[in-house]
């Protein structure tokens, strides 16, 4: 029984293991034959030589040999020299070039390859007034390896016609020229470039072969840095245009341009590489940079400087710098720097730093440093150094260093500010040396003037302040208790200040306080506004004990206007002691008084 089963394993270990072989075998053909249906036929290489046969002839040798067949007019044929060749391992393309040259045209199809007689005219020596076409053609490969190149930018400098290999490294495009040669460049990133010297009398078919370049940050001609790639914000570039200009590491110049889209224009193809002195775009600019003026219809796209006036109806986007004017009805975005002045509509962004004026109707962004003028409706950010102004509507902000003047309706935001002034509703700093801010509420959060303060007066017996800002300008907020005679009384205030000396241990200050009176917080008790309300002024002498604690003595002088026909009016003018002036006008006793008020400090600093 045992022999049986062991028979029967065996049996089914055989037809697993003939059913892989199968199936592996299965896929490796299907494989091959996709590989193979995806070769074009003139891709296909030939081993052949020929000597003294006609063109019908050797055709058949080609198609014998690589099975693929040609359709023709053997009229095309009619009195064609014969031909002699040694064609060994090269395409079916330039096994058809070196026997026809220019005088036949070919197409591929499927398997097959179409023949038909080539109409380009006859270049003659008399005719070199009139420019003509010149076909040029050939493959790109790899030196090294012998691989095909795809993608590699080929082109002419003075008509910047240009295109791409395909992915057989194979390229083809014609050049209008009036010159007896042709200087045709090659170029891909992590190439060398190579440029050939042809003869445009005929139609030249080229073998040229590109050497890979070491890991390195890639040159100009002229040895300085190539232009950057185009910038994240261009979409609406072809693609083709942003491959030319990964591809080759130089610039040309054209004194105007005119275009419709980026390569529907007079710079062509090569748009992106070319700088102008004068540009205007129906619709899309694209270009390598522009030295005098531009005008867009609706975008002005450019991977170089911009220099003097560039106006662009929706935005205008640049990868180097801006040297002048730039005006966008929406906005502006610059990825180097600005030396002049940005108006947008809607939105300025910088990503390094602005040396002028950057003005925009919603926000402005600029991520390292203004040396000018920030000016919005709404809202400032600067994610570096300000040098300048910042002004907005409604906010500003500036996360680096930060010496300007911040000012905003509503909130001003910096990280380390050296020197300069904040002036909003609030103002943050997140440190500060001479920095001074004017506002209801001032923070730095390392530096700056921080402290809370319990105190007791002659009006009240605890007193609690919080202090917050600069040196220079700072706010505080206070509230206090008199808990007798019979309810207590409470008082809320708000107040500025300034340090106006210091020397070793010792400081003086100078505070204004406006403060409410009121009583009993009770359920039922209704707050009545300026009921009851004062104000005061403090010189504060302050003597520091330690990095963390000091103690205050203060001189004041207190304002109050207390409502006579009130009902705390009887409790309330008890609070002041010594009185200098007392007047009542309009139903409201007005009194002038000294004061004095001692004190702990915890300093926050």
């Amino acid at each position: 029984m045992n022999y049986f089963r062991s028979a029967k394993l065996d049996s089914l270990a055989i037809k697993c293991k003939f059913a892989r072989t199968v199936l592996c075998l299965c896929l490796f053909l299907a494989g091959w034959a996709g590989k193979a249906q995806n070769t074009l036929p003139t891709e296909k290489t030939v081993q052949l030589q020929v000597k003294g046969v006609s063109a019908e002839k050797f055709l058949e040798l080609i198609s014998l040999q690589t099975s693929i067949r040609f359709s023709y007019n053997p009229q095309i044929f009619v009195g064609f020299p014969v031909i002699s060749a040694d064609l060994r391992g090269v395409s079916v393309r330039e096994a058809l070039h070196q026997a026809f040259g220019n005088a036949i045209k070919l197409k591929a199809k499927n398997n097959y390859i179409i023949l038909q007689k080539s109409n380009l005219p006859i270049q003659s020596q008399q005719a070199e007034t009139r420019p003509v076409r010149v076909l040029i053609s050939g493959y790109v490969i790899e030196k090294t390896t012998q691989a095909r190149v795809a993608q590699a930018s080929v082109y002419e400098k003075s008509s910047l016609s240009a295109t791409l290999s395909d992915a057989n490294g194979f390229f083809e495009f014609q050049v209008e020229t009036l010159q007896s040669e042709l200087k045709i460049s090659f170029a891909k990133a992590h190439y060398y470039p190579q440029t050939l010297t042809l003869p445009a009398q005929n139609t030249p078919f080229v073998r040229v072969e590109l050497e890979p370049m070491p890991n390195l940050k890639p040159l100009d001609s002229k040895g300085l840095p190539a232009l950057p790639t185009p910038a994240r914000y261009t979409p609406l570039v072809p693609k083709i245009q942003i491959i030319h200009a990964q591809n080759v590491k130089e610039s040309f110049w054209r004194k105007a341009q005119f275009s419709f889209l980026p390569m529907l224009g007079t710079n062509h193809i090569l748009s992106g590489l070319v700088r102008n002195s004068f540009s205007f775009n129906a619709l899309i600019g694209y270009n390598a940079g522009v030295s005098e003026f531009e005008l867009g219809g609706f975008a002005n796209l450019n991977r170089g400087d911009v220099e003097k006036v560039q106006i662009g109806g929706f935005f205008n986007a640049v990868a180097g710098k801006v040297k002048g004017v730039q005006i966008a009805g929406f906005f502006n975005a610059v990825r180097d720097s600005v030396s002049g002045v940005q108006l947008g509509g809607f939105l300025n962004v910088n990503r390094r730093h602005t040396s002028g004026v950057q003005a925009g109707g919603y926000l402005n962004i600029c991520a390292e440093g203004i040396k000018g003028a920030q000016v919005s409706g709404l809202m400032n950010i600067n994610l570096r150094q300000t040098i300048g102004f910042q002004v907005a509507g409604l906010i500003n902000v500036a996360l680096g260093r930060m010496e300007a003047v911040q000012v905003a309706g509503l909130i001003n935001v910096a990280g380390k500010s050296k020197q300069g002034w904040q002036v909003g509703l609030f103002n943050y700093a997140d440190s500060s040396q001479n920095l001074k801010q004017v506002g209801l509420v001032n923070i730095v959060r390392h530096g700056g003037y921080k402290n809370l303060e319990l105190s007791m007066n002659e009006q009240l017996f605890m007193n609690f302040i919080i202090r917050s800002g600069t040196p220079y300008f700072y706010t505080l907020a206070q509230i206090g208790i008199r808990p007798y005679p019979a309810k207590p009384f409470w008082q809320y205030g708000y107040g500025v200040g300034c340090r106006i000396f210091q020397k070793r241990k010792w400081e003086m200050n100078t505070e204004v306080v406006a403060y409410h009176l009121l009583r009993s917080l009770g359920r039922a008790y209704q707050v009545r506004p300026f009921e009851n309300f004062g104000a005061r002024y403090q010189l504060y002498l302050t003597r520091i004990l330690s990095k963390h604690w000091a103690i205050s003595l203060a001189g004041a002088l207190d304002f109050s206007s207390l409502h006579a026909e009130g009902t705390d009016y009887a409790e309330a003018k008890n609070l002041a002691r010594t009185v200098f002036l007392n007047t009542i006008l309009d139903k409201r006793d007005n009194r002038l008084s000294s004061g004095l008020t001692i004190g702990i400090r915890k300093i926050l600093n």
